[in-house]
């Protein structure tokens, strides 16, 4: 795949970051987004909050919210208060206006083995039996503090250090139990046979703004793990784009309506540039079986006003067989973004 990769930047060249995270809005709020320093993550891989420690409130995690409007904190289905103290399996649930649920997170305690939102001997006993063979049922996302993608021995010892108030720490991002190992497939291009038809670059700033998106889908016992798009600058290597990651919902205006799964911004990216957009969730894997959407939008750039933006090939969409449509300004068009998703399976 880097051989892959580097060809499409060459002949970017040829033919001629720092990323953060940021969230879209959506009806009522921006998101489950949490302040930088605040220690909590809302993560739509895992469907958890991390960071959460035992005695957290409703006020102390609501309080780091970037913005709490349409948030409410659930217990089944009751609406917690401020004063209220989480417990495993509490609901960070955003509504819109019309009270339908957009999203929502699950509150987990790392090292919560037997999920009654306490870290003491009771876990470290359930995962030793887990790990013997009982059966024995333990939440094995808290239970792996040590990330490695399994519940064993390393884990029950820092949990037991933890307890003996040692200076450890549990992993930061959950892993999704069973970590896999990925064999490459290969990738489909977003656009069609080019034959002698150049590439133009297309540009997303500097007052035209456009708002450029491809539908694509991902096969059973498939998994997109990368998305490779070739950027200009103009040359001075100065600006800022952002893509983006939705699940398909019927109609394009309708998916970059919901809360994206993935949203990167690229900032002062070389001319030319091949920006990778990691799509590899914490089990190793990525997009599963589905349709999404990739979107790349609010390009603006911070240098001499010569624009952001990605190339393109003229009315050379790809065929109706790779599933891929590509839209600009929010309405269905015929052109070819240079960009290629790959594709893994497990072994």
């Amino acid at each position: 795949m880097r051989k892959r990769i580097i060809s499409l930047a060459l002949a970017g060249i040829i033919a001629a970051g720092t990323v953060v995270s940021v969230s879209a809005a959506i009806d009522t709020s921006a998101g489950v987004v949490f302040k930088a320093d605040s220690g909590y993550v809302a993560s739509t891989y895992t469907g958890t909050v991390n960071g959460v420690i035992p005695g957290d409130t409703v006020g102390k995690i609501k309080a780091a919210l970037e913005s709490d409007k349409g948030i409410h904190v659930m217990r089944e289905s009751e609406t917690l208060g401020e004063k209220a103290v989480l417990k495993s399996g509490d609901k960070l649930v955003l509504k819109a206006v019309d009270a339908s649920d957009k999203s929502e997170f699950s509150v987990m305690f790392m090292g919560d083995a037997n999920s009654d939102s306490k870290i003491n001997i009771g876990d470290a006993s359930a995962m030793l039996q887990k790990i013997a063979k009982w059966d024995r049922s333990i939440d094995e996302m808290a239970s792996d503090v040590n990330g490695d993608g399994a519940v064993n021995l390393s884990d029950v010892a820092v949990i037991l250090k933890s307890i003996a108030k040692w200076d450890v720490e549990f992993v930061k991002t959950p892993v999704i139990p069973g970590k896999y190992k990925m064999k490459e497939i290969g990738d489909i291009p977003c656009f069609g046979t080019p034959g002698n038809q150049g590439w133009v670059p297309l540009c997303l700033s500097d007052g035209i703004h456009y708002d450029l998106g491809v539908k694509f889908n991902v096969k059973e016992n498939q998994f997109a793990n990368q998305i490779a798009f070739l950027c200009p600058s103009w040359g001075d290597n100065k600006g800022t784009l952002t893509i983006s990651i939705y699940k398909w919902d019927g109609d394009y205006n309708s998916s970059i309506a919901a809360m994206p799964i993935i949203t990167n911004t690229f900032v002062d990216y070389e001319d030319n540039s091949t920006l990778i957009l990691d799509l590899t969730d914490s089990s190793g894997k990525g997009l599963v079986e589905g349709e999404y959407v990739w979107r790349i939008h609010d390009g603006a750039d911070a240098g001499d006003g010569t624009g952001v933006g990605i190339w393109y090939f003229e009315k050379l969409a790809p065929a109706e067989s790779t599933g891929i449509k590509t839209f600009l300004n929010n309405k269905e068009f015929n052109i070819g973004p240079v960009a290629n998703i790959f594709f893994t399976i497990a072994e």
